[in-house]
């Protein structure tokens, strides 16, 4: 659910799936953060980020930029609840997947912190993590904390 630009990261995407009072439905929470007029020098607090500012060389409406965002995510729902996932759609996501083939770093809860190689999504959508001993877990939630670069680093958690 991260956005990547040049192996920077430009957007992220919070979705969490909440129970009602009726078991018939529930509720989706979808949150966007896009960096739309990030300078250059704010993109610095923030490790491997960057913006449409940066990249594109130009300020960005943020209302538009808003606006175009929240009509896409629309159609994207509406599309997904009549058609499901679609094999194409699917294809698409594991093959753009960022840190697919690197070790990374993966909050699972609270106290609950695995590494391991992201070798892409199970046709379920979890992702697909190798441990250290060549086991495949599926992931169905928790969030990637980063990139793990130095390869003296050990499987710890």
């Amino acid at each position: 659910n991260d956005v990547m630009v040049k192996h920077k990261k430009i957007s992220s995407c919070f979705c969490e799936i909440l129970p009602s009072l009726r078991e018939e439905f529930c509720y989706l929470l979808i949150g966007v953060n896009l960096n739309i007029n990030m300078t250059p020098e704010q993109t610095t607090l923030v490790p491997s980020s960057t913006s449409m500012l940066v990249e594109a060389g130009k300020e960005f409406d943020k209302e538009m930029v808003l606006k175009t965002v929240s009509c896409c995510l629309k159609n994207s729902i509406h599309d997904f609840l009549e058609r499901g996932v679609r094999p194409k759609f699917f294809n698409d996501i594991d093959r753009y997947l960022a840190f697919k083939g690197q070790r990374i770093e993966v909050e699972l809860g609270p106290n609950s912190i695995v590494e391991g190689k992201l070798i892409g999504l199970d046709k379920d959508g979890s992702f697909l993590l190798e441990m250290c001993r060549g086991e495949i877990w599926k992931i169905k939630g928790g969030r990637i904390l980063r990139l793990l670069t130095d390869e003296s680093e050990a499987y710890s958690h």
